[in-house]
């Protein structure tokens, strides 16, 4: 569907091969086409932000991670196991330090922020 837009001498709109109604309101400054076509592919991933923060890697067993942080502020936390996926552990943090706690000794990955 191609929209053309003309505001001189009155707003006008002009649909061509729409496939259903096309409602246009005058006191917006974008259009909304409600019927639009198939979407097209998908895009390429774009490049990884950077890292703010700190990231911990436990490689040795433990059901209790001290991580030290110089954060100076309360962080998130987001624990992972080493093959990338998201895990549940209890985490309590301060403005300089943070423990993670699980049920049994455990590898991962910590992504304070």
């Amino acid at each position: 569907m191609k929209v053309i837009v003309d505001q001189k001498p009155a707003i006008r709109v002009v649909a061509a091969k729409a496939r259903g109604p096309v409602r246009v309101a005058a006191h917006v400054s974008s259009v909304v086409v409600k019927n639009a076509g198939r979407a097209g592919p998908q895009g390429l991933p774009g490049v990884p932000g950077p890292v703010a923060g700190i990231v911990h890697e436990q490689l040795s067993p433990s059901a209790s991670w001290i991580i030290t942080h110089t954060l100076g502020r309360l962080p998130s936390v987001t624990v992972y196991h080493l093959d990338g996926e998201e895990v549940e552990a209890d985490v309590f943090v301060t403005t300089t330090q943070v423990n993670i706690v699980f049920p049994f000794p455990t590898t991962g990955r910590a992504v304070i922020n």
